[in-house]
C-alpha cells in the first residue's frame, strides 16, 4: 500500500516534508515514496523512499507543467506491478487516520477528485485501480506531447482525455480530500490559500499533533 508524492526541491522543503510527516504519524503502516525534481537539500525522513532528478527547462511554462505532472509520469515507472497506489498533492496534510481496508477500498478503483464547481477532473488525489494499465496510459498520454511543450494544467487535460477510456470513481470534495477547510481525511491548499492566514491556520492545525 503506497502513497506517492512528487515536487520540486523548494516545494518539498516547504510543504512535502510536512505532508510525509503527517502520513507517518497517522498511518505508519503505509509505504511512502517521493520524487524530487531539482533538490536543494537532501532532508530525508527515515522510512521514505526517495528519487531525485536534475532537469533544466526552456521556459517557465514547461517547468510548471512538469512539476504538476511528474507524479503521473513517474508513477508507472516506480509502481509497474499492480501495486496499490495513491498520489496526492505535496501541499497536503493528513488530518486523521484511516484503516487498511478503507485505503484498499478507494484504491481498488480508478478514483479521481472532481472539482466542486467546474465540470472537470482534478489531479490532487488519484488512485489507480487493481492493475497498472491506467498508470501506463497516463504516462503514454503525457509523453504524447514533448516535455518542452508542457503547460500549466497539462496533467488535468490528460486526466480528462482518459476519462473517456476509463471509468473514474468520482471523489467529491470533503470525501477524502478537502480544499482549504473542511473535514476531509486529507487537507490541501490551492492557489492563494497558501498565503491566506485563515487557510494556513487550518493547515497548521493539521500539524499540531506531529509537533507536540
Amino acid at each position: 500500500m503506497n502513497i506517492f508524492i512528487a515536487c520540486d526541491g523548494t516545494y518539498y522543503d516547504r510543504w512535502g516534508l510536512n505532508c510525509l510527516k503527517t502520513i507517518q504519524f497517522h498511518v505508519p503502516w503505509i509505504k511512502l515514496t517521493v520524487h524530487i525534481v531539482n533538490p536543494i537539500s537532501k532532508n530525508e525522513l527515515d522510512g521514505v523512499t526517495y528519487y531525485y532528478e536534475d532537469r533544466n527547462f526552456i521556459n517557465e511554462s514547461s517547468k510548471i507543467g512538469y512539476y504538476q505532472a511528474v507524479r503521473f509520469l513517474k508513477c508507472y515507472e516506480y509502481f509497474p506491478n499492480n501495486e496499490t497506489v495513491m498520489t496526492i498533492d505535496s501541499d497536503t496534510v493528513l488530518t486523521t487516520s484511516f484503516t487498511e481496508k478503507e485505503f484498499e477500498g478507494v484504491c481498488r478503483e480508478i478514483s479521481v477528485q472532481r472539482h466542486q464547481k467546474d465540470i472537470r477532473w482534478m489531479a490532487g488525489l488519484v488512485t489507480y485501480g487493481t492493475d497498472n494499465h491506467f498508470r501506463q496510459r497516463l504516462q503514454q498520454e503525457l509523453l504524447s506531447r514533448p516535455i518542452e511543450e508542457w503547460t500549466y494544467g497539462w496533467d488535468q487535460d490528460v486526466l480528462d482525455n482518459l476519462s473517456h477510456e476509463f471509468r473514474y470513481k468520482k471523489l467529491m470534495v470533503g470525501e477524502w480530500m478537502s480544499f482549504g477547510r473542511g473535514r476531509g481525511i486529507f487537507l490541501t491548499l490551492k492557489g492563494d490559500q497558501k498565503t491566506s492566514e485563515g487557510y494556513l491556520n487550518n493547515y497548521n492545525e493539521g500539524l499540531k499533533k506531529i509537533n507536540e
